[in-house]
């Protein structure tokens, strides 16, 4: 029996399911292990890369089409929010 399926949702395969997963995973294994070798010391930070990071993973590989998907919406969301944290703790 086939699961029902919403008006306007899109059938999803399971090679784009697998592409969006892949990529998810080395996109925060790249940031984890680039922050790792800026950082240096251990891994007791990276709880705090798997919100933003991730998030921003998902949008990425799973709506590369969606205005939020492009390259400047991602680096200057996190860029921006880094600098708010900066200056907060600051």
């Amino acid at each position: 029996m086939k699961a029902a399926q919403t008006a306007g949702s899109p059938r999803i395969g399971v090679l784009e399911w697998a592409r969006v997963a892949v990529g998810g995973l080395l996109g925060v294994a790249a940031v984890g292990g680039i922050s790792q070798l800026i950082e240096g010391g251990g891994w007791a930070h990276a709880p705090w890369l798997v919100a933003p990071i991730g998030a921003s993973a998902v949008i990425v590989f799973a709506l590369p089409s969606s205005p939020l998907g492009r390259p400047w919406s991602v680096i200057g969301g996190n860029t921006l929010s880094t600098l708010a944290g900066i200056a907060c703790a600051l």
